[in-house]
């Protein structure tokens, strides 16, 4: 983005973060750059209420696209960005009926096949050390 260093007071993203943010070195080489200390950050994603330990319900393979592999728990994008030293996330969390809200605008045969509840949306904030 052709932004200086340090321009913004926050930077929101929702539903965006997910699809180039998973790379560990984005945070630091792109996104973070453009917010001031102190400046906050806000994400909502698609997500899971849980990593994948045993691969991907079968119930689910049929309706899987390759992008949805970005989808992750919001532990672990508090993980990805806390390890970058460049920020404090002060909130990581599910949102509250997230799959609900969420199958209310969008995706009802991949919830119908989610019968291990792992789809949601989630919320994380941040701010710049």
């Amino acid at each position: 983005m052709p932004y200086a260093d340090g321009f913004f007071d926050s930077a929101i993203s929702i539903d965006s973060y997910h699809y180039f943010g998973t790379d560990k070195c984005y945070l630091c080489d792109h996104y973070a750059r453009l917010v001031k200390q102190g400046g906050q950050f806000g994400l909502v994603n698609p997500g899971l209420t849980r990593e994948f330990e045993k691969g991907l319900p079968e119930s689910m393979k049929p309706l899987w696209e390759t992008n949805m592999y970005a989808w992750h728990s919001a532990g672990w994008w508090k993980d990805l960005w806390q390890k970058s030293g460049l920020v404090d996330v002060t909130y990581a969390e599910e949102i509250l009926d997230g799959k609900s809200i969420w199958r209310a605008t969008a995706d009802d045969e991949l919830h119908d096949a989610d019968a291990e509840n792992y789809l949601t949306l989630m919320l994380m904030t941040a701010v710049k050390k």
